[in-house]
């Protein structure tokens, strides 16, 4: 029994600091996205500045490059294909090539792989989930 309960706090140790991860994560996240929209003086260091009289300026170098790495990545994007193990598998791997791609036409599939190379470029991390379409 006692086993049992070492497992089950230790199990409840790791949920809390997953929490704990993602609660930090989620607050880097938006200081992320707002130091890509410009806003890059802390609060202190903008009242510092304002107190001995200097209106601070902010040259945002973050925004251009962050839109030049997506567009490169929407240029040069590039289709999924599945291979064959074998010569065998060649034929199938063709078809699940094209039906792979269809999926991703009909699914605005380009957009959402954009959009989630957008969001890793900025935080870390960018994902799509698979599930059924309404």
């Amino acid at each position: 029994m006692a086993k049992f309960k070492a497992d089950i706090n230790q199990l409840l140790s790791w949920v809390h600091e997953a929490q704990q991860a993602h609660s930090m994560w989620r607050k880097d996240s938006w200081e992320d996205w707002e130091f890509r929209d410009g806003k890059q003086w802390s609060q202190a260091a903008y009242a510092a500045m304002e107190k001995k009289g200097i209106k601070p300026i902010t040259i945002n170098r973050t925004f251009p490059i962050i839109n030049l790495v997506h567009g490169h990545y929407i240029i040069n994007q590039q289709d999924i294909v599945a291979l064959g193990r074998t010569k065998a598998d060649a034929e199938l791997a063709q078809v699940m090539s094209e039906g792979i791609q269809l999926i991703v036409d009909q699914n605005g599939g380009t957009q959402k792989m954009g959009s989630a190379f957008h969001d890793q470029i900025i935080t870390g991390f960018g994902c799509m989930g698979v599930g059924l379409n309404p």
